[in-house]
């Protein structure tokens, strides 16, 4: 079965893989990186159960229809990319501010 590569799966991915360029882009902040850490591992040990509960049980042994450790880490990474795009936007400004400021002004 090949897999389809539409719009809505390269996002949802593209989205789930935020919380790593927060952990790159703030890794000068101890507390940030540590509570990251903790959130990522556990949604990994939530995720890895439910696999182990599938692979013993079988589909019936999973109550929801939604995999809710996916759906926090997309909620996650949906914060991540907002905590990203402010970051860039400070940057952004910074560097127009610097270049701006750096030209003598004509009368």
């Amino acid at each position: 079965v090949q897999p389809t590569w539409d719009f809505l799966l390269i996002v949802t991915e593209s989205i789930s893989l935020a919380p790593v360029l927060v952990l790159f882009m703030l890794r000068h902040l101890t507390h940030v990186v540590v509570i990251y850490v903790f959130i990522l591992f556990s949604l990994l040990v939530w995720r890895i159960y439910y696999l182990v509960q599938y692979y013993n049980f079988g589909p019936g042994a999973l109550f929801y229809k939604i995999d809710m450790p996916m759906l926090l880490l997309i909620v996650l990474g949906a914060i991540s990319a907002a905590i990203v795009l402010v970051k860039l936007v400070f940057h952004f400004a910074a560097f127009i501010g610097r270049t701006l400021g750096s030209r003598p002004l004509r009368s």
